[in-house]
């Protein structure tokens, strides 16, 4: 029996495509993400004991805890951790690890975040990911962090992604994240108590970032301070602060022009890419609003530290300005050299641990 020729259309159901969880792009992000954490890490935790001048200092405190010793570190966070890898092994350099990947990680992951977030082109922050993530390898400040600050430095990131969470207003994520950081290292309350500053717009966080450096650098923090904290009743919080590393006769205290300049060319360089529409006004918002500790108290001792969380963005604002010359080349060309710019940069990292 013959079929008609009406019997032989049959309607096919349309081919159902598939929508990948992660474009192959985030994919990527992720592995090199994990990649650069576990191989970084891996040459930080067996690094020799004399790199770094706190890292003798952070295995004494990992097996001081696990013997049930009393230490100086009280953050919760990285005590937790600290007592956690102790109960799996007693060899630091595993403690080391962890705490290298957790830094890394959430470094590139903040950074990301950060870029993601101010970026006016989704498809050009991408390639100023890359970009920053070399960078940040290359940053002294960076591996400052890992060898020597390690406790502040875990907490730098946190403090980014809450600062990050705020401007999104998602204020729960905000202050989970900015607690955390106060998990790892309570110098991160100052810059947690700041974080409302960043709902003001743009012009008027400038106008206070200009009177509160002229007030820095005409000496005159600590004169207006001080009466501040006086009618809060806080003036023994205040008389700490200010002598903070008094007692190190070897490093500089006073008005440090040297780092008011250099913080001052990373916030004028971020109002640039956003006045060139690569970035939003968010990004100097958050370095503005960062950097404020240190106009308020950068007449101290060690007064570097005070703005490691500004210092710890240089890497993506660079990012951002190189990316207004970078992106009129051809797109594989600055995939291969941004592949190429971080493999390099990976390696001086790791060069400088032995």
């Amino acid at each position: 029996m013959l079929l008609s020729r009406d019997d032989w259309r049959i309607e096919r159901a349309p081919v159902r495509q598939e929508t990948p969880i992660l474009p192959p792009s985030r994919l990527f992000l992720i592995a090199a993400i994990l990649l650069i954490s576990i191989v970084v890490s891996s040459f930080v935790a067996n690094r020799p004991l004399h790199v770094g001048t706190d890292t003798y200092s952070y295995v004494n405190v990992f097996n001081s805890l696990n013997y049930g010793h009393l230490t100086r570190i009280s953050e919760p966070l990285f005590v937790g951790i600290a007592l956690a890898v102790g109960s799996l092994t007693e060899n630091y350099k595993f403690f080391l690890f962890v705490c290298a990947m957790i830094l890394l990680l959430f470094s590139l992951y903040a950074n990301h975040r950060l870029i993601d977030r101010v970026v006016m082109d989704p498809y050009r922050g991408r390639y100023i990911t890359y970009l920053a993530f070399g960078l940040l390898l290359y940053s002294p400040f960076y591996f400052n962090m890992h060898v020597n600050i390690l406790r502040h430095g875990m907490a730098v990131p946190f403090l980014l992604l809450g600062y990050i969470m705020v401007m999104e207003k998602r204020y729960l994520a905000a202050t989970a994240l900015l607690f955390a950081s106060l998990g790892f290292h309570q110098s991160s309350l100052i810059n947690v108590l700041l974080a409302p500053l960043l709902v003001f717009n743009v012009r008027f966080l400038v106008l206070l970032f200009l009177a509160l450096s002229a007030i820095y650098l005409t000496s005159l923090s600590g004169i207006v301070l001080g009466p501040v904290f006086s009618i809060l009743n806080l003036t023994p919080s205040f008389e700490s602060i200010s002598e903070y590393g008094a007692s190190t006769s070897y490093y500089r205290s006073g008005v440090r022009f040297d780092f008011w300049l250099f913080t001052t060319f990373f916030v004028g360089m971020s109002l640039v890419a956003a006045w060139w529409n690569v970035v939003t006004e968010a990004l100097p918002r958050i370095l503005i609003v960062s950097s404020i500790p240190f106009l308020l108290f950068g007449y101290i001792s060690y007064s570097d530290r005070l703005l490691v969380f500004t210092w710890f963005m240089v890497s993506a604002v660079a990012a951002c300005c190189a990316a207004k010359i970078l992106m009129n080349c051809d797109r594989t060309f600055l995939f291969v050299v941004a592949v190429l710019f971080n493999v390099a940069t990976m390696g001086i990292f790791i060069g400088k641990l032995f």
